[in-house]
């Protein structure tokens, strides 16, 4: 996926929510289902630190995810200083209208389109993230953990190389000659 132009896309609508929604998704690998639940409680933001928990995990499992500066950074001015839940509120805009799992599907929708990325499915997200953390030099163990994988079997479906670490793959022979 190319994240850059989804993320160009997103900046240049300038939607304080949708900017928060895809950041979260691109910088902490929640499923769309658990994105869906949030509450603004399930976030610890300070100066230096922050976390998210996922209470309502696969399985009924609870997890916690870091987060990076960039990500406090756009859910502060996102919530702007809203206490109220849910995290995400739907276009409706009323405190109580939280944005469903099916909202957030028209959301990456949408900007996938803007960014003519036909191809973007919705769980891209979720597989940008986990192949970015691979990417830095992070073991699955610690991928699975902050996916809340059970199994390193389902973190390794990450590790498989796209068609485009294939042709860069290649493509570094003729650098080298």
């Amino acid at each position: 996926m190319d994240q850059r132009s989804l993320t160009r896309a997103v900046e240049h609508e300038s939607i304080p929510r949708d900017i928060a929604l895809i950041t979260l998704m691109l910088n902490t690998g929640p499923r769309i289902s658990e994105v869906a639940a949030l509450d603004i409680d399930d976030l610890i933001i300070a100066d230096r630190s922050g976390s998210l928990k996922v209470r309502l995990g696969k399985g009924g499992k609870s997890r916690t995810v870091p987060l990076n500066s960039d990500t406090r950074k756009v859910l502060r001015d996102y919530m702007n200083g809203r206490t109220k839940v849910p995290l995400f509120l739907s276009q409706r805009g009323k405190v109580t209208n939280r944005l469903t799992a099916s909202g957030i599907r028209q959301v990456i929708d949408q900007y996938a389109y803007l960014a003519k990325l036909p191809e973007l499915y919705r769980h891209a997200l979720r597989h940008t993230f986990a192949r970015n953390l691979l990417k830095t030099g992070e073991g699955l163990e610690i991928v699975a953990e902050i996916l809340g994988h059970k199994s390193l079997n389902t973190t390794r479906v990450y590790t498989q190389p796209s068609e485009r670490d294939k042709a860069n793959a290649v493509e570094k022979l003729s650098l080298k000659h």
